[in-house]
């Protein structure tokens, strides 16, 4: 049986036998295994991921997301579409859509085109 790496920006989901069972992400090797002199080449996944699977169902609104991941003080969460996970968003994520969202909205009050109000990335 072998572990298997989906690398997700800023993140790497954790899968076993295809079931997902955890998450790390770049902020977890930092605080686990490089602030306690750990070597990042033979600590072993299982010992340094989050456990907790925290998921939004794909059909869920952008604010349930962002209020889900604010109550569990987390970056990212997984998305699933009929019951089978298919992503992981990002707080990044649903801050660019919301600053697009106003951005749009602020276009059709003021009538500015919305490239005028993003900045690129």
């Amino acid at each position: 049986m072998r572990i298997s790496l989906v690398y997700k920006r800023g993140s790497i989901a954790v899968k076993y036998n295809d079931k997902l069972i955890g998450i790390v992400t770049e902020r977890d090797l930092l605080k686990r295994v490089l602030a306690h002199d750990l070597n990042p080449h033979s600590t072993r996944l299982s010992e340094i991921m989050s456990k907790t699977l925290i998921i939004v169902d794909a059909e869920d609104d952008i604010e349930k997301a962002r209020d889900i991941m604010d109550k569990h003080r987390v970056r990212r969460i997984f998305v699933a579409e009929n019951g089978e996970v298919k992503g992981i968003l990002s707080i990044r994520q649903i801050i660019q859509h919301l600053r697009y969202s106003n951005a749009v909205r602020l276009s059709e009050e003021e009538h500015i085109r919305p490239a005028y109000l993003l900045r690129e990335i």
